[in-house]
This record gives structure tokens, C-alpha cells and sequence, in this order.
């Protein structure tokens, strides 16, 4: 092989390399932002209706990301599919799990959301594996649904057994927003084919906001903005233009990249922020509840996310071979 071949053999790995890395920056910033947008939340429920916050978030990003299309010159595609995705996605990652995120944080800390949003990735590896057949549903996949499940009961704790109190609905709801966000992230990639990303966010946080803006303005009015705090206007100024608009542009970049499973990796960051920022800026107490039962959501994200490569690692072990504790299983049922 000549030096030519060799060389040219190196620069694309570095490019492979630097590509990677970048997803991987952009995967871990947006995790930062997104662990921190729970405080953010949990900050402005305090002074606002959740209505007013997702009209507000929303509004902020949007114009955050339509000013950089403008900047750069961005258009936006023509096509009806665009369109009617589009309509989708501003529902399914803006105003549905927005709006079910804040009005469960006026009844749970920043942690506890964080927490249970960080199931996402179960929803991805069943709407993937439904939809576009990026994931094997084996025994480690399905065993990591579980686990995941049976910490998110641990989560919850004796209070889910009513089903009516407002810790149980809460719960629920934070669930179903973490369902939400994964629909929408394999529905986004979908749409990458005819849309950059920044067009894309841009499209969906301008019909969020459309469609929440003036149901804010004529259920809740205006009259919470004149006496928010500073604090608040910091929170929401970072929550608007940085968690949701900008950097939920550069997240939609990523999926694009490392596929929809890969780049739902930010749940793995976002609850450990959430944690770390509500006990330091809020006083949250860190309860060993919240600690067992985001481990075993944790482990369980981790084995349904990778579970292909872990049964993989199992038969190159055993070599084809059944487990030590299988055989002895079946022997002893003889």
C-alpha cells in the first residue's frame, strides 16, 4: 500500500474522529442546558402559570433560532410534508411535554422531573424499534424496560398508590412528556431529510408558540410579567433563548448525526445537573429514594439503549454457549 493510500486513509479518520466529537460536545452541552432548564422551570412556576412559561420559553427560542436563520440566510423547505410535520413536532417536543413539565413542577422538585423526563429513551427504543427498526428488542433490551420501570416506582414511593394525589399525577404526567420528547426525536430524524436542523427548530418553536402564546394571554393575562423578579428574568432569558432555542437546534443537529437512540444519551446528563443545581441553588434535599430509584432508571436507560451490544458481549463470552447459571438451570429441572 503506497504512503499516498496510507495518508489519505488517516485524514479520514481524523474526520470520522472530529465528527464524533462534535456530536458528542453537542450531546453533553444540550445536557447541561437541559438538566439546568428544570431549575429554570421550578424557578418560574413560582411567579408564573405553567401557560405563561411555555409561551414565554417558546416565544424566546423562537426568535433566538429564526434570528440565526436569518443571519445564515436559512429557508425553509416549501414542501407539504414539511409542513405537516412540522405542526406534529411543534406539538410533540413544544407544547405537549412543556406544558406537562411545568405543571408538574409546581408539585415536584427540579430532581424528581429531571429523573423521570430521563426515561425518554425507553419510549425511543420502542417508538424506534417500531418505526424505523434501529433497535432489537432482545432480553437485555426488555430487561432494561423493567428495571427502568421498577425505579420509576421506587421514584414515586408509597404516595403513587393514590392515584388522586397530585405527587401520583405529577408522575404521570412527567412520564408522558418523556414519551412526548421521544416520539418527537424519531419523528425529528424523519424530517431531517428535508429540513436543516436549525430550520427545523426554528418552524417548531414558531408554531408552538403560536399555538400557546395567545392561550396564555387570554386565560392568564400579563399582569405576573410586572412584578417577576430578576432572578426569574434570568431564568427565563436562559431557558428561552439558550435550553430551548439554540440548543435544542444543536440536539436536533445531533439526532441527525448519531441516530435517535444514540443522541437520547442527553438523559444520562440532564438529571445529574437537575440534582447537583437544586440541592446547590434551591435548597433541594436529596432524599436516598431519589438516589436508589435513579439508579435503577439509570441502569435500565442504559441496557434497553444498548442492549444489542450486550447480548452481543454475552455470546462472544460463552461462545455460543448458553451461561453457567442456564445450564445449571436445566440440569437441575432434569
Amino acid at each position: 500500500m503506497g504512503v499516498g493510500q496510507n495518508e489519505g486513509k488517516c485524514e479520514m479518520v481524523k474526520t470520522r474522529m472530529s465528527g464524533q466529537n462534535s456530536v458528542l460536545l453537542a450531546i453533553v452541552g444540550f445536557g447541561v442546558l437541559a438538566g439546568a432548564a428544570f431549575i429554570f422551570v421550578k424557578v418560574l412556576v413560582a411567579e408564573l402559570t405553567p401557560l405563561q412559561v411555555v409561551a414565554s420559553r417558546t416565544m424566546a427560542g423562537s426568535i433566538a433560532v429564526v434570528g440565526v436563520m436569518l443571519l445564515t440566510r436559512t429557508s425553509l423547505p416549501k414542501s407539504t410534508a414539511f409542513v405537516r410535520g412540522v405542526l406534529v413536532l411543534g406539538v410533540l417536543d413544544g407544547v405537549a411535554p412543556y406544558l406537562l413539565v411545568a405543571h408538574a413542577q409546581v408539585h415536584v422538585t427540579s430532581a424528581t422531573a429531571a429523573i423521570l423526563v430521563s426515561t425518554m429513551p425507553l419510549f425511543t427504543t420502542l417508538f424506534a424499534w417500531w418505526s424505523l427498526r434501529e433497535q432489537t428488542m432482545g432480553p437485555a433490551t426488555l430487561a432494561g424496560i423493567a428495571a427502568a420501570f421498577a425505579g420509576v416506582t421506587i421514584l414515586a414511593g408509597p404516595e403513587a398508590l393514590d392515584l388522586r394525589g397530585d405527587d401520583t399525577l405529577a408522575t404521570l404526567a412527567l412520564l408522558l412528556a418523556a414519551a412526548s420528547y421521544a416520539a418527537a426525536t424519531v419523528y425529528a430524524r424523519g424530517l431531517l431529510s428535508i429540513a436543516t436542523p436549525l430550520a427545523l427548530t426554528g418552524a417548531k418553536l414558531t408554531i408552538a408558540a403560536a399555538i400557546v402564546a395567545p392561550l396564555a394571554l387570554v386565560i392568564d393575562g400579563t399582569a405576573n410579567f410586572a412584578t417577576l423578579s430578576n432572578e426569574a428574568w434570568a431564568c427565563l432569558v436562559v431557558l428561552g433563548f439558550g435550553s430551548t432555542g439554540l440548543g435544542r437546534a444543536v440536539y436536533v443537529w445531533a439526532i441527525g448525526k448519531a441516530g435517535s437512540v444514540k443522541a437520547s444519551l442527553v438523559t444520562y446528563i440532564a438529571p445529574v445537573v437537575a440534582i447537583a443545581l437544586g440541592w446547590a441553588l434551591l435548597g433541594e434535599t436529596v432524599e436516598l429514594r431519589t438516589l436508589g430509584g435513579a439508579a435503577m432508571i439509570v441502569a435500565g436507560v442504559g441496557a434497553a439503549m444498548f442492549g444489542r451490544q450486550i447480548e452481543a458481549a454475552r455470546r462472544r463470552v460463552f461462545d455460543g454457549r448458553s451461561p453457567p447459571w442456564v445450564s445449571l438451570n436445566a440440569r437441575s429441572a432434569e
